[in-house]
């Protein structure tokens, strides 16, 4: 037998032993390509009205989406005889996005401040003193020294008591020799005193150089930087201090401690003999 008879018969039986292994079947190559498909993602912000400080801050918000991707199927179908046919089958593909939106938010923000401070303080505050004591309707607690630079107050106080207001008054006189010599001075302010109706609510403080103070309705507190609350010294007027700051200085003319401590007006004069100097009303 020669060669190419040989190689004839190899050929035979190669192509028997693969029909006889395959049978009538097809051979199938499948063969999948992905189409990208780009996805948009708008957001819409709204901005709410503003009416404070407001502040912007941008954020990234992360969602996650299921979507439906178009994938191509091409199958290439060999049949025995040779003959190649290829069928392209797109078929809908669910898979899951992750998409990626930046947002740009303003939003109003309120801002809380604690302001701690003692209001309306006034220095040099001679004219707002004697307002306070013109408007008070409660109480007027008084410490201060009596001669002619405080008649203005006198009278203040004298008006306050006649339509109800609580007085309580201490003075300071700094002695007989300068009620009898100063006619037109310490003289004259106590018998104001007496004229005002503020006899029975005052009392004769012995003290060289007191403080200068006075307690307004509970609620101001009046300090001088002399002894006197003459309108013309350096007055600061504190409006709403502590409490306790309040009741501190009105212990110090209460009703019992001034009857412990100090002389009714009209007593001294009677005691000091200066009765004749002054017009004394008739009881």
């Amino acid at each position: 037998m020669g060669s190419g008879n040989v190689s004839g018969v190899v050929v035979a039986l190669m192509v028997t032993l693969l029909v006889v292994s395959l049978g009538t079947g097809y051979l199938t190559y499948r063969i999948y390509s992905n189409e990208p498909k780009t996805v948009t993602v708008t957001t819409t912000v709204t901005t709410p009205s503003v009416t404070e400080v407001t502040k912007t801050y941008t954020h990234i918000v992360i969602r996650n989406e299921t979507v439906v991707t178009p994938v191509t199927l091409t199958e290439t179908k060999v049949v025995i005889n040779n003959v190649t046919s290829t069928v392209v089958t797109t078929i809908p593909v669910t898979q899951t996005v992750i998409q990626t939106a930046t947002e740009t938010v303003t939003q109003p923000v309120t801002v809380t401040q604690t302001v701690t401070h003692i209001k309306n303080t006034v220095m040099y505050g001679g004219e707002t003193f004697l307002n306070l004591l013109r408007n008070a309707n409660k109480s007027i607690y008084i410490r201060t020294s009596v001669d002619r630079y405080v008649l203005d107050v006198i009278r203040a106080v004298g008006e306050a008591k006649a339509r109800g207001v609580e007085v309580r008054f201490l003075a300071f006189i700094p002695g007989r020799s300068y009620v009898v010599g100063n006619p037109n001075g310490e003289r004259d302010a106590i018998q104001l005193i007496i004229d005002m109706g503020l006899a029975n609510s005052t009392y004769l403080e012995d003290t060289l150089w007191p403080s200068a103070f006075a307690v307004i309705d509970n609620r101001y507190l009046v300090f001088s930087a002399d002894s006197s609350l003459s309108p013309s010294e350096p007055i600061a007027i504190i409006r709403d201090p502590p409490q306790k700051l309040i009741e501190e200085f009105s212990s110090k003319l209460s009703d019992d401690y001034l009857k412990t401590w100090y002389r009714p007006l009209m007593r001294y004069l009677e005691q000091e003999n200066l009765l004749q100097y002054f017009n004394i009303p008739s009881s």
